[in-house]
């Protein structure tokens, strides 16, 4: 579910401790940033809507959803 969302799931175990987890997600939060767009198709027939967003830097990590539903207009 997380996956879907564009999250992702911090497991606490042996191999990583509570405090690594914290300091890991403190790190993330620490350089995110929210990008938004306007989609070019405007028509909202409820079909799924791929989006894909690509680096310039091979390091860098994208956690974002893989898409959205374009909901209809009487959808509320």
């Amino acid at each position: 579910m997380s996956e879907q969302t564009g999250g992702r799931v911090f497991v606490v175990d042996r191999k990583h401790t509570l405090l690594e987890v914290f300091k890991d997600l403190q790190e993330e939060m620490r350089n995110q940033y929210a990008i938004s767009y306007t989609p070019g198709n405007a028509v909202r027939d409820g079909k799924f809507r791929k989006i894909e967003i690509k680096v310039r830097d091979k390091d860098d990590e994208v956690h974002a959803r893989k898409g959205y539903y374009a909901t209809r207009n009487d959808a509320v």
